[in-house]
């Protein structure tokens, strides 16, 4: 067993508390940038133009779960696929309801971005409780992990002298 003024295990001690922390406090920033690019992106998708979908049947028979969904739509004379049903901060955790399901084969509206007509969803908005939960769990880890670097800093500061 090592003594117990080892440097070098404290260093190491030290070094691991830095990255642990710090790296959550960067986890929360990232989460946090995140929501609100998620949140700017379903508040836009609300002016979006409006187009026809067809959803594709992809070995499904009969009704589908809307998170198997795959459609094709028409815009601009161009044919376009996607899958993308919601925005994450519009999950049906934080946004309950009845589940939705589609025939295959049926027609629904599509709101396409229009400077990128690649992306599109099925359905716009936010569920602001959605958002805030992702906000103030990033929120969260930002600040714990800053407080932890702040005093993993100090304690080998203190240690120093």
């Amino acid at each position: 067993m090592p003594p117990k003024n080892n440097p070098a295990s404290e260093r190491m001690k030290q070094a691991f508390l830095l990255i642990f922390f710090g790296s959550l406090a960067c986890i929360g920033i990232f989460i946090c940038g995140f929501a609100v690019s998620d949140f700017r992106a379903s508040v836009l998708s609300r002016t979006w133009p409006v187009t026809q979908g067809t959803t594709i049947v992809d070995g499904h028979e009969g009704l589908m779960r809307l998170n198997d969904t795959h459609y094709i739509y028409n815009y601009g004379g161009k044919n376009y696929r996607n899958k993308k049903v919601r925005f994450f901060t519009n999950n049906r955790v934080f946004n309950p309801g009845p589940p939705l399901r589609l025939r295959a084969s049926a027609q629904f509206d599509v709101y396409v971005h229009p400077e990128m007509p690649s992306k599109s969803v099925l359905n716009t908005g936010i569920s602001r409780i959605g958002f805030m939960t992702v906000l103030v769990f990033g929120g969260g880890l930002f600040f714990f992990g800053t407080g932890g670097f702040i005093r993993a800093l100090r304690a080998d500061q203190d240690q120093a002298v």
